[in-house]
């Protein structure tokens, strides 16, 4: 009896010391800035840009088909495409973009490499001094078919890479304590008339408490784009706010299988500097969803 007795208790103290590891090893979703600028970042992504306008611009030259990252309008009008014909880049300020750099990793680059080797040397087997003959023409069904095909895919990758980050910042803020329930919220809700949302006594309380009280900078059509994280959501109550305006949210309920969050307006923290100003145009300017930040490709620095 005294062994299994004793028996019972090395399994007691095993399953405790058991349960103590696994609450010791329990993750934790950490969500850092993506930190750009560095010097030697920096240096890549100019020879990199360097390289693909002057490759574009040479097989623009050349008469030889490629395929060219076009930008030609700004705000909503100025959706970066793929297109067989050469045109600017206004984002990045040159004549001609044409992805050439990374052939490893993207079947475009590929393709205009092949076309690049080809009107810059004669193609092996072919006679000396022969005419090198681009493997595709200019309206080609092939070419036009790896245009499509790279942006459904390019598409595809973009949606995954923002669901992931949804998800993940979804998971963050019921971590760290910002879901609040909806009875609380509403005492912060906004009144009918005007941006002053909060309370004397609620806002105290939100000012005390940093956990539910997120903020975030109003952007096109409403949208708040959070501080914090990558995150992007619409706030119950919003009044028609200057883009650039920071403002108070407090999430009342997140669903990780719908990738949904239920978020109210707390109140305005600051106006914009001018409603004109630089926020709004670089709001004017920012990409979709999963397209990285204007002016620079994701590899160089992302357009």
């Amino acid at each position: 009896a005294s062994d299994g007795a004793a028996s019972d208790g090395m399994a007691s103290d095993g399953a405790a010391s058991g349960a103590a590891r696994a609450a010791a090893v329990t993750p934790r979703v950490t969500i850092s800035e993506r930190r750009r600028g560095a010097p030697l970042d920096k240096i890549v992504s100019e020879l990199m840009i360097l390289a693909n306008a002057t490759w574009g611009k040479l097989l623009a030259d050349k008469g030889a088909a490629g395929i060219y990252r076009v930008k030609t309008g700004i705000g909503i009008h100025g959706k970066v495409r793929m297109t067989s014909a050469p045109a600017p880049h206004i984002g990045l300020g040159v004549t001609h973009y044409a992805w050439s750099s990374s052939p490893l990793r993207r079947y475009v680059d590929m393709v205009n490499q092949w076309q690049l080797i080809a009107v810059l040397g004669v193609p092996a087997g072919a006679a000396a001094g022969a005419p090198a003959a681009p493997p595709f023409a200019a309206k080609s069904e092939n070419l036009l078919g790896a245009i499509a095909a790279f942006d459904a895919a390019y598409t595809a990758y973009g949606e995954f890479q923002d669901t992931m980050e949804r998800y993940w910042c979804l998971k963050w803020l019921e971590q760290e304590g910002c879901v609040v329930a909806r009875a609380e919220a509403a005492d912060g809700a906004p009144t009918a008339g005007g941006t002053e949302a909060v309370a004397p006594e609620a806002a105290a309380d939100a000012a005390a408490d940093a956990t539910t009280t997120l903020t975030g900078t109003v952007m096109r059509d409403g949208i708040v784009r959070l501080d914090a994280l990558p995150l992007r959501l619409n706030a119950a109550g919003l009044p028609a706010l200057a883009q650039g305006t920071q403002v108070a949210v407090q999430v009342r309920a997140v669903d990780e299988w719908r990738l949904s969050i239920d978020a109210a307006f707390a109140g305005v923290v600051a106006a914009p500097a001018t409603a004109s100003g630089p926020t709004a145009a670089a709001d004017a300017e920012e990409p979709a969803p999963g397209a990285g930040a204007e002016g620079v490709e994701d590899d160089e620095a992302a357009d």
